[in-house]
Order: structure tokens, then sequence, then C-alpha cells
């Protein structure tokens, strides 16, 4: 209605806060609402109202008008993104991998260095937990059932391999991965960079 206002109260966070409408939405001028709108249809925001949370409409369109849409902090994930060196590398010219941390709803970016140039590689990423095994004389963290591939990648002349991201979705929130590369120097020789312990969390 006009002028109505939505409040959460006891410690909730409107960022938590869902609501589910099953065709169109729409808030009257001056309201002041609190909370993510999900609506089937559209969405209208009507003159001078605002939202603290989200509009979004599945099969239509959000149309404001002289109205405000503010995402609120917090909101679902309450574990800090960390990264931690968990073991050391091995092989020839060992590459070191550094990694920023895997905030949420963005992108993580990898850095690998020190590696010989001109060589293919593979960056695994590993449900924490899971059975470490070996490659050669190296340790690897893999498992066959649940480690996904990063990323392939051939270094670059002076064997650094950058920039590469890696996507976050908000389900993943506080699990732990580790990410490990491996570079093929030769058919029988490989190297193994340290394994970082990845929290994705905001």
């Amino acid at each position: 209605a006009i002028g109505s206002s939505v409040d959460v109260i006891n410690g909730a966070q409107a960022g938590n806060v869902f609501w589910q409408v099953g065709s169109s939405a729409t808030l009257a001028a001056g309201t002041a609402f609190k909370g993510n709108i999900v609506a089937l249809a559209s969405i209208t925001l009507s003159v001078g109202s605002s939202v603290s949370g989200r509009a979004l409409a599945r099969t239509g369109a959000v149309t404001m008008d002289t109205s405000s849409v503010s995402v609120p902090s917090g909101g679902g994930c309450g574990t800090a993104a960390s990264v931690v060196d968990l073991a050391p590398g091995c092989g020839p010219q060992v590459p070191i991998l550094a990694c920023t941390p895997p905030i949420l709803g963005q992108s993580a970016s990898i850095n690998l260095s020190g590696s010989q140039p001109l060589k293919m590689g593979f960056i695994f990423a590993t449900p924490f937990g899971a059975s470490a095994g070996m490659f050669g004389s190296c340790p690897l963290f893999f498992d066959a059932t649940s480690t996904r591939v990063i990323e392939r990648f051939l270094t670059a002349g002076s064997g650094n391999d950058a920039c590469m991201h890696i996507p976050r979705r908000p389900s993943l929130c506080g699990t732990q991965w580790t990410l490990q590369a491996v570079v093929f120097s030769s058919r029988s020789v490989v190297s193994v960079s340290n394994v970082l312990l990845c929290t994705l969390g905001t």
C-alpha cells in the first residue's frame, strides 16, 4: 500500500528474507520494503519506493520510477573467505600457487609462478577431507570422484600463468576446497605445486 513499510525484527536480516510471488508484484508509492522479491512475472517499484534487498522477475521486467534498490549487507553466509598454505609442493622448479580469498558472488584470481616455461598443466580443486594420493613421488590432493579441473593451461615464457578465475555459488558457502597445480615437465617428470586450503565465504 501507499506509504507502507516492512520491518525485520529479532535479529533478522533483510538479505535473508525472500518473498515469493506467483504472479506480478507492485510496491505502491513511498513504500519502504525489506527483503528479496522473487516474482514469476514482473515487478513494479512505484514513485519513491525503496527496497533493501533485491527485485528478481523471472519472466517479466523490473520497472522503477524514482525508486531505489540497495543490496543489504550480510545475507546468508556468515563464513569469512580465507586461503591458507596447507602443504608444500615438489618436483623440478616447484611452482608456487597463490589465490585471493574466494568471496561468494565474485571471482578468485589464481596465479602460478616459478614453473618451467611453456609447459602444460592443470589446476585441481578437491573437497577438503578427500584422500590424498601420490603422483610420481609427489603428494597430490586428488579424489577421482570429486576433484574438478579448474583450469588447463600452458605456462608463459617466464613459467607463470596468471589471472584465472573461479566462479562462486552461494550454495557453497562455508565449504572448503584444496587447490593444487600439476605441471608436466616431460612425459615422465611432473612438478606439483603447494596446496592451498580455500574456504568459500563473504
